[in-house]
Parts: C-alpha cells; sequence; structure tokens
C-alpha cells in the first residue's frame, strides 16, 4: 500500500518509490527469481517525476530488452465525420514463432490505451524490443509485433493533434510490442501495454446460442492467452502451455501464406473461364453425338 505523498513532494517521492521497487526487482531476478513487465507509453515531460530517468530502464537492458515508452503505438482509424484520429490501439493475430505466441496464431489479442481527447492518451501500447546487441549469456526474441500496415505507427507520447505518419519522427510499423528474455535460469518478459490483460478486455465479447444454451464469445481472446502463456513460461512450465476451452470458442482461421493468397486470387479469375470452357465443351460433345 502507497501513501498518497504530501502537496509539492509527489515528484521526489515518485522516484523515491520507484527506486526501491526497483532494488527489491533487482534483488528478487538476481537470486533467481522471474518477472513479468507491464509497460505503457509515458509523455516525456513526466519524466521529471523520476528525475528524468526511465524506471527498469537499466535493469532490463542486463536482460537485452530495451523499451521506448516516450513512443506511443497507435492506429489510424476513420471517424463518422470523415476524418481521421490516432487511436491508442493496435489488433494483432499474428505472431512470431515462439513457445509462448506460437499457440496465439490466429486468436484476435488487442493492446489498447486510455482515451482521453482526440489524438491525446495515456498508457497507450509502447514499443518494447532486444539490444541489438544483446549481453552475453542472454537469449532475448520478439513476441508480439504489429502488422506493417501504413495505419500503424509509433509517435511521440503525448498529445500530437494529428493522425497522420510523420516521417523523421514516428517510427514505421512493424513495431515490437513484447519480448521473452532469458539469462541463466532467470526469464523476464516485458510487453508494452499495461491496459492488455484489464478486466475491460479480457471479459470484451458477445453471447451466442447454441443447442438451446446460452454461451459467450470473447472478442479478444489472446489477451488472456498471453498473460497465461507468458507466465507459464516464466514458471519454467513451457510443458503446459497449450490453448485453453476459453479460446476456442472463437474462430480461429489461419492465415494464409502469399503464396496460397496468389492461387486464390487467380483461381478467382480463371476458374470461371475454365468453367465456361468446360461446359462448352460438353455440350459441343453432347450435340455432335446426336
Amino acid at each position: 500500500v502507497v501513501e498518497l505523498p504530501p502537496p509539492g513532494q509527489e515528484s521526489y517521492l515518485a522516484g523515491m518509490i520507484n527506486k526501491q521497487l526497483e532494488a527489491k526487482v533487482r534483488q528478487h531476478l538476481a537470486q533467481g527469481g522471474n518477472a513479468l513487465f507491464l509497460l505503457g507509453s509515458i509523455p516525456e515531460q513526466m519524466l521529471m517525476s523520476f528525475g528524468a530517468k526511465l524506471p527498469f530502464k537499466g535493469l532490463l537492458g542486463g536482460y537485452g530488452i530495451r523499451f521506448r515508452p516516450t513512443y506511443s503505438i497507435v492506429r489510424r482509424t476513420q471517424t463518422s465525420r470523415r476524418g481521421y484520429v490516432a487511436m491508442p490501439e493496435v489488433q494483432v493475430s499474428t505472431f512470431p514463432k515462439t513457445v509462448i505466441g506460437r499457440p496465439l496464431e490466429s486468436l484476435a489479442t488487442l493492446f489498447a490505451g486510455q482515451m482521453m481527447a482526440p489524438n491525446q492518451f495515456l498508457l497507450a501500447p509502447t514499443v518494447v524490443e532486444p539490444l541489438a546487441h544483446l549481453p552475453q549469456g542472454t537469449m532475448a526474441k520478439v513476441i508480439v509485433q504489429t502488422s506493417a500496415s501504413t495505419d500503424i505507427w509509433g509517435q511521440p507520447s503525448g498529445y500530437t493533434g494529428r493522425a497522420v505518419f510523420q516521417a523523421g519522427t514516428d517510427l514505421p510499423a512493424p513495431l515490437p510490442l513484447a519480448v521473452m528474455a532469458q539469462k541463466g535460469t532467470t526469464r523476464v518478459v516485458a510487453i508494452g501495454n499495461v491496459l492488455f490483460a484489464s478486466n475491460s478486455i479480457l471479459e470484451s465479447g458477445q453471447p451466442y446460442v447454441t443447442g438451446g444454451q446460452l454461451g459467450w464469445v470473447y472478442n479478444y481472446p489472446g489477451n488472456a492467452e498471453l498473460f497465461v502463456n507468458a507466465m507459464y513460461w516464466l514458471a519454467h512450465d513451457a510443458h503446459l502451455i497449450a490453448v485453453s476451452p476459453r479460446a476456442t470458442v472463437a474462430l480461429r482461421i489461419a492465415r494464409m501464406g502469399a503464396g496460397e493468397e496468389t492461387m486464390v486470387r487467380l483461381w478467382g479469375f480463371i476458374g470461371p473461364a475454365c468453367l465456361v470452357i468446360v461446359a462448352g465443351l460438353v455440350v459441343f460433345l453432347v450435340r455432335r453425338r446426336v
């Protein structure tokens, strides 16, 4: 339980509390423990509350993880007024082939922030990526990544007043959202979104009726699965990772590869023509016999 600081001492106490917490977490990991970090974006001006130093930056760097909370991952969405707004959310349904992400393939997973006003938000999804040069004896892999859509990018956190990608300032997609890392027996998972495991997202869904019984289909079954899979891996129980019955209710259609998409398009154009030719040959042969 953390008491509210006296007026005028918020910045000082916030920095002190974070230092104490980081020291405890560092000690826990040094003793062979494991940890799950849920991170969110933060405007650069708010870093003054932490003495202009990112909490846990050095700690995560020791495990080959870099997070960039001064960037918010946003998605451009069209409004009813034919305009566009940058939303602090991104949906993922394809995942890198890792022990945590592989079972999530084709499961809708939402990473979202808190919308305060148009183009203004807090705790938006943020960039989490492996370091370019990993510390010796460290493994780090991306487990969640956005698509390469031009409607998704990373922009400086806080109010920007725009909903367009700005080259030179913004980060283009695809953007990594989560990383799993291991050094020795110590394991760390860092996910660039605090609210992905909130009740509002986990319980989001709609009812359905089958066999005379009322059921519930979750809109984002991948969120709970990602959280549980990460915890299993951290506990060195990767053999327990699987798709739960809760998630199997959702419709799962695997994404087609580039070759499969090309074949579908070709058959869409060529198929009808081939059917017409075959039908014509059949009619010709029948009439010839008659």
